[in-house]
């Protein structure tokens, strides 16, 4: 494995973009995180022990995943991997140990996992976890499930999808099969009233028209199943998923991108009984192939915002129906008139056939209290440059204008920067990871040049 040298990243600077927190080439040093195989594909990131940044880079399922230490934006990343073996790495080798596991399309970071079961009972806590993929972790284990990774080095498996399309290709240890698979993962890590340990974690897969639900990722601990619609299987539900924070208790997300539509439900009365439907997020053939949550009003309920073709659209929290009910779609969740699109401008454009919305992603990068949005739009034009790739960023409650947009300076075609967006904490600031799948390459874009100190013109805190 030989790192390949990447163009350094910059924002694109045009005549209608008016994003003063952005404004400034020098505060906006990118990093590298990892190169290899198309690690950014997937990208995810959260906190381990010392509340320093981690960042999972990965590749396509089956192509495994990396940790790296991001850091707490006052010093320079280590752009060498936490480990020397990539997590969930289906391959030849991996088949014959015995050990298969294919990974998710997605990554979700999962926070802290205790693997004595909750916050009262003891055990060790493990801090920067992920749930990285399917499979299982060691050749005396029997039954396969969701694998969490923890930046400690520790990899656990929860109980599994008996009976899934899933379990019965792994069972048969055919590669061409697994690396068909689309797993997708969302989780929830703890905050007020959430559990802050083992968080609820869902996993969807199109090949099954399935969902399960954990209602703790405790390892070992087996999943409900998630009321699937009766044309499951041919609206591919299950092809992503999400989790969102709702009154006192949480939301789940599961969209079937061919009848355009994405089910919501709430966990059962008690942790034994199913997940129950809620409502529908209406939208074309093809909503919900991406879905991002975060609270864009600021009212402490999770606001939705789901891919449709060629647009994003919000659902917001304090508009979600809170009737139980029976049924595909028990009640509809209305959408906002806002509409989110590729945007024609000086240095960004091509947005036809761009896969604008292929990820999204919710935080207050510049730190001025007002939430934002990134979409990435990894088939985009850049700077004259095919399938570059470019990120998009929007405070879409404020404006549908586009306030910034990011890219690779040096852009080559098929790049396909934006494949993966995630926001997470470095420090006290939401900061940005973007995968660029075909350059093989995962990247974070800092609130100021490093190393210093993060409170410069970018970064109000």
């Amino acid at each position: 494995m030989r790192p390949r040298d990447l163009s350094v990243l910059l924002p694109l600077a045009f005549a209608a973009c008016n994003f003063q927190q952005f404004d400034k080439f020098s505060e906006d040093t990118p990093s590298t995180a990892f190169v290899d195989r198309s690690y950014g594909a997937r990208v995810a990131l959260t906190s381990d022990a010392s509340g320093i940044t981690v960042l999972a880079a990965g590749g396509n399922p089956g192509e495994g995943v990396r940790f790296f230490t991001v850091g707490d934006g006052r010093s320079a990343p280590s752009t060498v991997p936490r480990s020397t073996a990539a997590l969930c790495e289906l391959s030849t080798d991996k088949i014959v140990g015995g050990t298969p596991c294919v990974g998710g399309t997605t990554l979700a970071a999962a926070g802290t996992l205790n693997d004595g079961g909750s916050d009262a009972a003891p055990g060790l806590d493990h801090i920067g976890c992920f749930a990285v993929g399917y499979g299982r972790v060691t050749t005396a284990a029997t039954l396969y499930g969701p694998v969490i990774a923890c930046a400690d080095g520790q990899v656990f498996t929860l109980g599994g999808a008996t009976g899934s399309q899933v379990e019965k290709s792994l069972s048969l240890l055919d590669p061409v099969a697994l690396t068909a698979l689309r797993i997708a993962f969302a989780a929830l890590p703890g905050a007020g009233k959430l559990p802050s340990k083992n968080p609820p974690l869902l996993m969807g897969s199109e090949a099954d028209g399935g969902a399960w639900f954990w209602p703790a990722a405790t390892p070992g601990s087996a999943p409900r199943v998630v009321p699937a619609p009766s044309d499951a299987k041919t609206a591919r539900f299950g092809a992503s998923v999400a989790m969102a924070r709702g009154a006192g208790t949480s939301l789940l997300l599961v969209a079937a991108p061919e009848a355009g539509r994405i089910y919501a439900y709430t966990p059962g009365a008690t942790a034994a009984d199913a997940p129950v439907p809620v409502a529908c997020l209406e939208g074309d053939k093809g909503a919900g192939s991406a879905i991002g949550v975060g609270d864009l009003d600021g009212d402490g309920l999770d606001d939705v915002a789901v891919t449709d073709p060629r647009r994003v659209r919000i659902f917001l929290g304090k508009k979600r129906p809170t009737t139980l009910g029976t049924g595909d779609c028990p009640s509809t969740w209305p959408a906002e008139a806002i509409e989110l699109t590729c945007a024609e401008t000086a240095g960004a454009g091509g947005c036809s056939a761009a896969q604008f919305g292929a990820s999204l992603a919710i935080g207050d990068l510049d730190g001025n209290g007002q939430v934002d949005l990134a979409v990435g739009a990894p088939n985009a034009s850049y700077s004259g440059v095919e399938g570059a790739g470019a990120v998009f960023l929007f405070s879409p409650l404020s404006s549908t204008t586009v306030l910034d947009v990011r890219g690779l300076a040096s852009p080559n075609a098929g790049d396909a920067f934006g494949a993966s967006v995630a926001i997470g904490k470095v420090g006290a600031q939401d900061t940005l990871a973007v995968g660029a799948r075909g350059k093989g390459g995962a990247y974070v874009t800092w609130c100021t040049k490093l190393p210093g100190d993060p409170g410069g013109a970018r970064c109000r805190k």
